[in-house]
Order: C-alpha cells, then sequence, then structure tokens
C-alpha cells in the first residue's frame, strides 16, 4: 500500500474512499495484474473468516462452560444455536448494526483490553511498587485517551485534520 498515493491522482486511496470502493482498488490498478486483485480478495476473505471463527469458537465454549451443557450432540448443537441465531435475527433486523458495531468496537477494545486489565493487575502485589502503578497509569491513560479520540471522531472535532486530503 505504500505505493498507493494518498492523493492527486485518479489511482488514489481517496479517490476510492470518496468512491465507496475498496482500499485495494488503486493499488490494483497501479500493478496492472491480475494475482494483485487475487491476493486483495484473498487477504479480505481470510481476514473476515479467521475472526468470525476464533469469535465464534470461543462464544460457544463460554456458552457451554457459563451454562454447564453437555459435551454431547444435544449440547453442541444448542450451543452453536445460542452462539449463531441471536446475531443473526439481530443483523437480518438491522442490516446497519453490523457497521455501527464496528464504529464503536475501538472503544469496546479500550476498555476491555486496557483498563479492565490494568485495573485487575493494580490488586496485585506485584505491582504495587513505583514503577508497576507508573505502568498501570500509563496503560489506563493511554486507554481513555484513545475513547476520548473515538469520541471525538465522532463528534467531527478531528474532521479538519483530514480534510486537507479529501479535496
Amino acid at each position: 500500500m505504500g505505493i498507493v498515493p494518498l492523493s492527486g491522482s485518479e489511482n488514489s486511496l481517496v479517490q476510492a474512499f470518496n468512491e465507496g470502493a475498496p482500499s485495494t482498488k488503486p493499488l490494483v490498478q497501479l500493478i496492472n495484474h491480475p494475482i494483485a486483485e487475487l491476493g486483495a480478495r484473498f487477504l479480505a476473505f481470510f481476514a473476515i473468516v479467521t475472526s468470525f471463527l476464533g469469535v465464534s469458537l470461543s462464544l460457544r465454549d463460554f456458552l457451554r462452560d457459563g451454562l454447564k451443557m453437555k459435551s454431547g450432540k444435544k449440547g453442541r448443537l444448542m450451543a452453536c444455536v445460542l452462539t449463531f441465531a441471536p446475531p443473526l435475527i439481530f443483523v437480518l433486523s438491522y442490516p446497519r448494526a453490523f457497521i455501527i458495531a464496528l464504529q464503536y468496537a475501538g472503544l469496546f477494545v479500550a476498555i476491555l483490553l486496557g483498563i479492565l486489565p490494568a485495573l485487575m493487575a493494580w490488586k496485585l502485589k506485584k505491582y504495587k511498587n513505583f514503577f508497576g502503578r507508573s505502568l498501570l497509569i500509563t496503560i489506563i491513560l493511554g486507554s481513555l485517551f484513545a475513547i476520548v479520540l473515538e469520541f471525538l471522531d465522532e463528534g467531527g472535532v478531528l474532521n479538519h485534520f483530514i480534510e486537507p486530503y479529501l479535496n
């Protein structure tokens, strides 16, 4: 992607963004080789599939453990139904829900993978020294900074930083 110009030409990332095209479109046009498009499609496909499989298997196992389901065929089937049916019904009834959820994913990641682990580690004896507490405070402040940036972006406050590149 480093060879793709940001703006100023017909094969730029900004042009693809304005057209609603994938960001790989200008790359494929610049390379002008059929294998480039195939590679971009494979990359997107496998990125989605591996993410989906990891989350699905984790949720299925979580439900089986949490609801104390038996490991027979009926238990596995019920866990799969509970894993896939609610999201499927929700997305079919409100198709834009997935896009909205992705917009706020960074917020949840900052909380789940930044703030909560740091707060749990705060209780550990190992982190009750100056260096440990400084590290945890830095992690919490970094996560809060990411959350604030998300809200500023949603509010349109950061738009003036990218406007020069969109014209």
